[in-house]
C-alpha cells in the first residue's frame, strides 16, 4: 500500500523537480555568461576601432584563419588574406576616413564556445570618387564567433543593407 502512494506522489514530484532543476541550471548558466558577453562586446569594439583606423590587416586578424564574410553585394571572401585584401580595397576606395558604429541587438550562445551575434551598423564619412561625402550607410549583420584557446574570433559575418523603395 505504501509503494502505491509513493508512486502517486513521486510522479508529480518528478514533474515539478525536473523543470525547477532545469530553470536553476539555465539561470546559473546565464550568470556565468557575463565574461563571455563582455568578450563579445570587446570583439565588436575592436572591429569598430580597427575600421576607424582603416586597419585592414588588424580587421582580418579578428577572424579565424579559415573564417569568411559575405558582404552586401553578395561577394564571399574566405580566409584572412582575402578578407584583408578586401578591406584594403575598401579603404583605398573612399572609406579610409570613414567611421563605423555597431550595436548588438542580440547574443545567442549556441554552446559554450559558439555565439550568434545579430546587430546593426552605420558607416559615416564615406567619400565619393570626387571627394564628396556620401550619405551614411546603414545595415545589419550576423556574426558567428567561436572561442578558440580562450580567445573569441569571428568564424563568419553576413552583412545586409536594407532595400530602399
Amino acid at each position: 500500500m505504501m509503494s502505491c502512494c509513493m508512486r502517486v506522489t513521486s510522479r508529480p514530484l518528478k514533474r515539478f523537480i525536473l523543470p525547477v532543476m532545469l530553470l536553476a541550471a539555465a539561470v546559473a548558466n546565464a550568470d556565468n555568461r557575463d565574461p563571455d558577453r563582455d568578450a563579445i562586446y570587446r570583439l565588436i569594439d575592436s572591429f569598430v576601432t580597427r575600421w576607424d583606423r582603416a586597419d585592414a590587416q588588424g580587421l582580418s586578424m579578428l577572424w579565424q584563419a579559415d573564417g569568411d564574410i559575405i558582404v552586401p553585394d553578395g561577394s564571399l571572401l574566405k580566409g584572412r588574406n582575402q578578407i584583408e585584401n578586401f578591406y584594403s580595397g575598401v579603404f583605398a576606395g573612399g572609406y579610409s576616413a570613414s567611421t563605423a558604429i555597431a550595436s548588438i541587438d542580440q547574443l545567442r550562445f549556441l554552446n559554450a564556445d559558439l555565439v550568434l551575434v545579430d546587430g546593426q551598423f552605420t558607416i559615416r564619412r564615406v567619400l565619393s570618387a570626387n571627394n564628396q561625402e556620401l550619405p551614411p550607410e546603414r545595415g545589419f549583420f550576423s556574426i558567428i564567433a567561436q572561442r578558440t584557446s580562450g580567445r573569441w574570433l569571428i568564424v563568419a559575418i553576413r552583412e545586409m543593407e536594407p532595400l530602399l523603395g
